[in-house]
């Protein structure tokens, strides 16, 4: 009993040191932060130049009829919000890359023939993804809140701070768990590069932060409503404007005309006459994570190093 104690003990010792050492192999080079922020940092950048204005005006045309106000919030919520999922894309493709740097610069070699095993070398990589993701999401979400309440006197709710800390829980193991699947194809940090460009430029579009979902073509706007990036942004932007009736202010006649801004921005992923429930998004997410977790795990095992 005490021999399986200890080598349980000194699982532990190895992972907590590897994560630690992962998180500061992150932080030690300036430029991943940067890299990491740098999506959030341009769709933030072309909100406040371009989108703001268009995305206010189009939604006062449709509900200053029914009296409402506030449309700056109801923008700016939709903006923010979709931008947790994108934060947490590009935050845990940074940190992945770390697991090609050590095979270019062969110190997998060195974690290979130490006395640690194989699953405890790649869990320290994840843990130390969650926990910087984590940390940024969380970060993002009270910098959310604080503007918001400053820009119009609203801020989020205890239980609603609760419902988006769970749904981005549910979305950063996702994001981790699938970058960790892409990186498996990685060879050199060249390829993580332009992986990051990719990805970055495609989650902006999917979670509807470069242009409103529904400004895409139908066929194609189905496609994206079936995949996890925009769940998320849906689940999550959903739990930002649960209250707006209140905070816009707007009668119950506006609420049809409500409905139509919630489709054409992504709140609610309608096809045809048919509108995606909550709790069908959460198990799709978790149905891929699993998946993608089954790949990378499998891909991972048979790896050698060259």
């Amino acid at each position: 009993m005490l021999q399986v104690k200890a080598w349980r003990g000194a699982k532990m010792a190895s992972l907590k040191a590897l994560i630690k050492r992962n998180i500061k192999c992150y932080l030690r080079v300036k430029s991943n932060i940067f890299y990491s922020l740098l999506s959030v940092i341009i769709i933030v950048g072309l909100y406040l130049l371009f989108m703001s204005k268009s995305y206010t005006d189009s939604m006062e045309s449709v509900l200053q009829q029914f009296g409402a106000v506030n449309y700056q919030w109801l923008s700016d919520s939709i903006m923010l919000s979709g931008l947790i999922p994108v934060l947490s894309i590009t935050v845990s493709l940074v940190v992945m890359g770390i697991i090609v740097e050590d095979k270019q610069n062969k110190i997998s070699m060195d974690f290979m023939v130490a006395p640690i095993s194989r699953n405890i070398w790649m869990l320290s990589y994840l843990f130390a993804s969650l926990i910087i993701c984590l940390v940024a999401s969380l970060g993002f979400i009270i910098f959310s809140d604080v503007y918001l309440f400053i820009v119009s006197g609203y801020a989020l709710s205890f239980v609603q701070l609760i419902k988006i800390l769970g749904i981005t829980l549910l979305g950063l193991l996702f994001a981790n768990i699938f970058m960790l699947f892409l990186i498996s194809f990685a060879k050199n940090t060249s390829v993580v590069g332009a992986m990051g460009t990719i990805i970055g430029t495609l989650q902006g579009f999917i979670s509807g932060c470069y242009m409103p979902l529904g400004m895409f073509p139908e066929g194609l706007r189905y496609v994206l409503y079936s995949l996890p990036f925009a769940q998320m942004s849906s689940l999550i932007r959903g739990v930002y404007v649960e209250n707006a009736s209140q905070v816009m202010n707007f009668s119950n006649e506006g609420i049809l005309a409500y409905k139509e801004i919630s489709q054409f921005y992504g709140i609610e992923l309608m096809y045809e006459n048919w509108s995606m429930p909550s709790w069908l998004m959460i198990i799709s997410v978790a149905a891929f994570t699993l998946v993608f977790a089954s790949i990378a795990a499998y891909r991972f095992i048979k790896m050698k190093n060259k």
